[in-house]
């Protein structure tokens, strides 16, 4: 019998959004493949429509559109971001930036550590910041940032 080599993971492509639906709608963008499952399956069972993205990360395969110049489908489609990704990089600072100032009407939580949201308090001004390690915090943050909107996809 021959070695076997454990076949590879397919690279994660971002979600399309499926029919219009009545529910808010949140993209949660992590590079972690496990944190960004885990959040979200908790926001699904909180009642939100959840699509996700694991970022410009080089070695998954595509092309980031708003690193490239580009809107995000996924990102038009939301009425909510929940923000992962690492802002010590220049592609995770763009792509919040970017966020900020083609949709500032949309919510952006920014799961980000204290270091880091004082590094970088310009760029999450209007955020609502969380900690990375309160997922219960994270669900109430966009509970908050959503109140008061209406969902008609």
């Amino acid at each position: 019998m021959g070695w076997r080599s454990k076949p590879q993971q397919p690279p994660h492509v971002p979600d399309e959004w499926p029919e219009p639906s009545l529910e808010p709608r949140v993209l949660v963008e992590n590079a972690d493949d496990f944190a960004r499952w885990a959040t979200r399956r908790l926001l699904e069972r909180s009642g939100f429509e959840v699509a996700d993205c694991s970022g410009p990360d080089a070695g998954h395969g595509w092309q980031c559109p708003v690193t490239q110049g580009e809107p995000c489908t996924q990102v038009e489609g939301a009425d909510a971001i929940v923000f992962s990704l690492d802002l010590r990089s220049d592609e995770g600072r763009e792509i919040l930036a970017s966020h900020r100032q083609e949709l500032s009407e949309r919510p952006v939580v920014a799961e980000v550590t204290a270091p880091e949201a004082g590094r970088h308090r310009d760029l999450l001004d209007d955020c609502a910041v969380v900690n990375p390690s309160g997922l219960g915090d994270l669900v109430g943050a966009v509970v908050s940032a959503l109140k008061d909107r209406s969902f008609d996809h």
